[in-house]
């Protein structure tokens, strides 16, 4: 017979995480449609949370980056995707007017572009049109700074889809046109080369398309890390400076002086007197 444990007990966070698992999978189990038909809004989630001792802006974070890698697998596979990156996330530090230079020169040296930096209300942005769509905000989030970024890289799919395959069905036209005239090609030979060519043609741009999706958000991904850098050292620049305290003197005493105190000029004035009547 199972025992049921105490209601006391104090758990770890490695058992939290444990017992949360399992009974997730035992609620699965139980009702086909998982934790709650209807689902669970993030204020619920929070709130469980702080129950349970855990931070609920800690919560908002995990599931923007939950959005966040769901939004960057949404690229179909078929052509080669994905091709986008969003990435929101609350970082420490704070973009002020006096580090916002830096953050630009940081951005422009990771991306190569020169791009548009612009400040709207308390928050910054920097946007980048071309070669492909680049936008990045920073807004005030308490001592915090929520980074905002957005990179699309589907404009590429024309250089890599659109206009070789328009090429490709044109040049299998034209050599089953030219063989079949000459009577070296069979009907059945026509028909597989018109699909082949412009076949083979999509399979080689996928390819292309794909390496340079890749290697887009391996460069955007860089371009955060070094935007964590640059805010996570601006933000241990503002725990180092403290404020310079001025030394103060210890005040003189203000010494008051009395009739009794001040030397007379009575006695002087009589002896002055006395010698000149003499």
């Amino acid at each position: 017979m199972t025992r049921d444990p105490s209601a006391d007990r104090q758990y770890t966070e490695k058992e939290i995480r444990a017992i949360l698992e399992r009974a997730g999978k035992l609620q699965e189990a139980r009702t086909p449609g998982g934790i709650g038909s209807a689902g669970t809004t993030l204020a619920q989630l929070q709130q469980a949370a702080s129950e349970l001792g855990l931070d609920p802006d800690l919560i908002a974070q995990a599931a923007r980056e939950v959005e966040t890698e769901e939004t960057a697998t949404k690229g179909s596979w078929l052509l080669g995707g994905p091709w986008r990156v969003d990435y929101d996330q609350i970082l420490p530090g704070t973009v002020t007017e006096e580090n916002w230079p830096f953050l630009v020169d940081e951005m422009r040296a990771a991306t190569g572009r020169v791009g548009t930096p612009k400040t709207v209300g308390k928050g910054f942005e920097w946007l980048s049109r071309s070669p492909d769509p680049l936008h990045i905000t920073f807004t005030p989030h308490g001592p915090n700074t929520r980074v905002r970024l957005t990179a699309r890289f589907d404009e590429w799919g024309a250089v890599f889809y659109l206009l070789p395959s328009f090429f490709a069905v044109m040049l299998a036209v034209f050599l089953g046109a030219a063989f079949a005239k000459s009577g070296g090609m069979s009907p059945g030979l026509f028909l597989t080369l018109l699909p082949g060519i412009p076949a083979l043609t999509f399979l080689s741009g996928r390819v292309g398309f794909g390496k340079l999706c890749a290697r887009k958000r391996i460069q955007t991904h860089n371009l955060i890390d070094r935007l964590k850098r640059a805010l996570n050292q601006s933000a241990q620049q503002a725990l180092e400076a403290t404020p310079q305290t001025m030394e103060t003197q210890p005040a003189r005493p203000v010494t008051s002086y009395n009739s009794s105190s001040q030397p007379s000029e009575e006695p002087l004035l009589i002896a002055q007197n006395n010698r000149n009547s003499g």
